[in-house]
């Protein structure tokens, strides 16, 4: 199930966050540097991960670090950053929402919180492909896919 909701994700009414990260180790802008601002702990378990294991490992991956009151998974989403081109590897954010999807099922973990436009804004990604995406993922499931458009 998918709906969209008007709102900060940061104060989503869900189980779990996600959202889509370099393997670099920089959370500079963007919702990645509001997360980092509000959840340090979440900034420094990315970091080292980004520090101990290769951005060819890492990218596919998701890191779910838990926090009050919900917790907040990394989608290793894009090797690079910048924002001269599109950065977003959609098979590598696909792979990692699987993995995402697959963790939350084995916790008993029922709603998610996404951004919408998930690795569509300083990561060039489009919308409609990463939509599709979701939905391919999360249709055959029973988490509840809240997006939210930030205002």
């Amino acid at each position: 199930m998918f709906t969209f909701i008007s709102g900060d994700l940061l104060h989503a009414d869900t189980d779990v966050i996600a959202h889509q990260v370099n393997c670099q180790g920089v959370m500079g802008a963007g919702l990645a540097k509001q997360i980092k601002d509000k959840y340090p702990q979440v900034y420094t378990a990315y970091h080292k991960a980004c520090n101990t294991i290769s951005d060819a490992v890492l990218l596919g991956k998701v890191q779910v670090i838990t926090t009050n009151p919900y917790r907040i998974a990394n989608l290793f989403g894009q090797r690079y950053y910048g924002r001269d081109k599109r950065y977003t590897d959609y098979d590598a954010l696909a792979t990692a929402l699987i993995k995402l999807r697959d963790y939350m099922c084995k916790h008993g973990l029922k709603t998610l919180g996404l951004p919408c436009g998930l690795g569509c804004g300083l990561a060039g990604g489009n919308w409609k492909i990463v939509y599709e995406i979701i939905r391919d993922v999360f249709t055959p499931s029973d988490i509840l896919v809240k997006i939210y458009q930030y205002n």
